[in-house]
C-alpha cells in the first residue's frame, strides 16, 4: 500500500525550537509507521 499525504510547515520562533518539532514529528510518524521525506 502507497498512501500520500499533503505537506505540512512548522513554524518555530529559533533554529532550536524548529530542531526539537522536528524530533517530535519524527517520533510521531515512525508511531504511526510513516516517513518524513524532507523535500
Amino acid at each position: 500500500m502507497v498512501r500520500y499525504v499533503d505537506d505540512f510547515v512548522i513554524l518555530a520562533a529559533s533554529e532550536a525550537e524548529a530542531d526539537a518539532a522536528l524530533i517530535e514529528v519524527n517520533q510521531w510518524m515512525a508511531h504511526h509507521q510513516l516517513e518524513l521525506h524532507a523535500s
